[in-house]
C-alpha cells in the first residue's frame, strides 16, 4: 500500500491561478506534504483534449521544478 499525503487539485469550477498553485505547492512542502496532483475538471486539456500531448509551454516544467524544490512529487 502506498501512503499519499498531499493535495489533489481536482475540483469543478475555475482552476487555481498559476501563482496560487505555486504558493500551494510551496506551502505543502513546508508542512511536510509530499504529493500534489494536477487534475482540475475545468482544464480543457484534461477533460476534452486528454488524448493530445500536453503543450510544451514551459509552464508545467516550471511547476515541476517548484515542486521538486519544495520536496513535493
Amino acid at each position: 500500500m502506498t501512503t499519499w499525503y498531499g493535495v489533489l487539485e481536482g475540483f469543478y469550477g475555475s482552476p487555481f491561478s498559476d501563482a496560487d498553485r505555486v504558493d500551494l505547492i510551496r506551502w505543502l512542502g513546508a508542512r511536510g506534504g509530499r504529493d500534489y496532483a494536477y487534475a482540475p475538471k475545468g482544464d480543457p486539456l484534461l477533460r476534452d483534449r486528454w488524448r493530445e500531448p500536453f503543450p510544451d509551454t514551459g509552464w508545467f516544467t516550471g511547476l515541476s521544478d517548484t515542486a521538486r524544490e519544495a520536496g513535493v512529487r
